[in-house]
């Protein structure tokens, strides 16, 4: 039974904002190669622009939390949603963190404080597996993620 869903999105103004001034070499590409006539160019950076914005604007971090363990994807990255169950995770628990200094940015992270899954905020659900391994799954809902692993952590009493 689902207990928890959240779906993250890259939509800050910033991205916005970034995504725009990548617009001006690439309309100045499109010029340049309307004005020299050369039309398989045109088409070549329409197509890759057309892709760059699929892409970005696909991007997606879903979480969920179940009886059985912690789903999350990271589409386009992950096609299929990775799974964390129960039984292996040591510790759980929402905290602050500092995605610039403890794992380098916003995305899939890799760093020495463990995998980061991120989109926005400095709010995360920190895992601790049984393995040693560590995750950070980044979340915007964190009182309802804080409610959710009381009553996940109680069925498992």
């Amino acid at each position: 039974m689902m207990q928890f869903k959240e779906t993250q999105r890259f939509n800050q103004w910033w991205h916005y904002l970034l995504f725009s001034l990548s617009l001006i070499p690439l309309l100045y590409g499109l010029y340049a190669c309307w004005t020299s006539q050369i039309y398989s160019g045109l088409f070549v950076t329409l197509g890759i622009f057309l892709v760059v914005i699929v892409f970005l604007f696909s991007m997606r971090l879903d979480t969920e939390i179940t009886d059985e363990g912690i789903y999350v994807q990271f589409f386009p990255f992950h096609l299929h949603r990775r799974f964390y169950p129960k039984a292996s995770i040591q510790e759980i628990f929402v905290r602050e963190y500092k995605p610039i200094l403890e794992y380098g940015g916003y995305g899939i992270r890799y760093s020495f404080s463990g995998k980061a899954y991120n989109v926005r905020g400095k709010m995360g659900l920190q895992l601790k597996f049984k393995d040693g391994g560590k995750l950070l799954i980044g979340t915007q809902k964190m009182e309802e993620m804080e409610d959710i692993l009381k009553r996940w952590k109680e069925s498992a009493s």
